[in-house]
């Protein structure tokens, strides 16, 4: 299975905190956070059971919509008119917001990897390095690697993507939506397809971030999304349980509505929160503090959960189910604390030095 299909990724509000944030976008950050440590939770529950494997599928086939929600909400902050002047700025920008903090946590990474046995430093630093190059797109933080790239060719696809006319728009989506069914029901039938779509996997959902909700947003289109969503959900969650698994959690027609119609109706329900004056107290301001925390939450996670997972006994039936709840709860709880103490303890100060560096630079720059 590829990677995307097996582990959950997050991303970040790039960048320096904005002082003026926009709740529903953090909504949509906390949800797919949750989600990201729920699908991997999974690990908690007991298969040999009927009800542990419809759990596990109906889980993956919710939780693993966590992919597309990060890469719409980066395409949509992403894909924006970068002038020529401008390009240094951008790029700094996003290795100072997304790089940077990853390379930090890696090397908590390699540390925490290397606890077991007592190695020298140039040691861990090799793991480390080895591991940023490549060895880590094998596990969980295939994300970052997958979201570099992307942000890399970012200024070249804003001219094509983030100006979409609605007309390109929905013939964009359409053209991708059938290319993922056909690609799905071939992968699943065990028929060779070979024809290539361009923008497959996240690369589609990135690319619609700027104009999905401009293209979703009427009252037509919501209605359907309400209903065509949990469809999907359900036929997914079906399908797999049949055998079909293969794509059916990235290249998947269904995979792609359900994610669509849960950050339509993630950012609608912020909206009509903030509307109501609902995120002007204490609830925007958990969300918030939660939001900002959520990139390192997801570089972390698995460290807290694969201790705690090790400590539950397998086998142990549908009171793995109890277990599975008090899990998520628990490992998002103790992520984010840990998070909070390495955006303060390292990351931060790591981008303040990137910053006078910068700084220090540019000062020469103009001398």
């Amino acid at each position: 299975m590829a990677a995307s299909q097996t582990t959950a990724a997050a991303v970040p509000a790039a960048g320096k905190a904005s002082s003026r944030r926009l709740p529903e976008y953090d909504l949509v950050r906390v949800v797919a956070m949750v989600f990201v440590v729920a699908v991997h939770s999974l690990m908690v529950v007991d298969t040999s059971v009927r009800a542990g494997v419809i759990t596990e599928v109906a889980g993956q086939s919710l939780f693993f919509t966590a992919n597309a929600l990060f890469f719409l909400l980066s395409g949509r902050f992403n894909l924006r008119d970068v002038p020529e002047g401008k390009l240094g700025d951008f790029y700094l920008k996003k290795f100072r917001g997304v790089i940077l903090p990853a390379l930090v946590i890696f090397f908590v990474r390699a540390l925490y990897d290397l606890r077991a046995d007592p190695v020298s430093l140039r040691h861990v630093v090799g793991y480390f390095v080895r591991g940023s190059l490549g060895q880590y797109s094998g596990i969980e933080y295939w994300f970052i690697f997958s979201l570099a790239k992307l942000l890399l060719a970012a200024p070249f696809l804003a001219p094509a993507f983030a100006h979409l006319s609605p007309k390109r728009a929905k013939a964009f989506l359409g053209i991708g939506l059938a290319w993922f069914a056909v690609l799905f029901v071939c992968n699943n039938a065990g028929v060779d397809f070979s024809w290539d779509f361009l923008f497959s996997g996240f690369v589609f959902p990135f690319c619609l971030g700027p104009s999905i909700e401009e293209l979703l947003s009427g009252r037509r289109a919501r209605r359907a999304l309400a209903v065509v969503a949990p469809l999907s959900w359900i036929a997914t969650t079906y399908l797999v349980l049949q055998g079909w698994r293969t794509g059916a959690f990235d290249n998947s027609p269904l995979y792609m509505l359900l994610s669509f119609g849960i950050y339509i109706g993630l950012l609608s329900l912020g909206r009509r929160l903030a509307a109501r004056g609902s995120l002007d107290g204490r609830l925007g301001s958990v969300i918030s503090f939660v939001a900002r925390h959520s990139f390192t939450v997801y570089l972390v996670h698995l460290m807290i959960l694969m201790p705690i997972a090790h400590r539950i006994p397998g086998g142990c039936g549908m009171v793995s189910l109890a277990f599975y709840p008090l899990v998520i709860v628990l490992v998002v709880l103790l992520s984010l604390g840990v998070a909070v103490v390495l955006d303060t303890v390292l990351v931060k100060p790591c981008q303040a030095l990137l910053d006078r560096i910068v700084s220090r630079f540019r000062a020469r720059g103009d001398a």
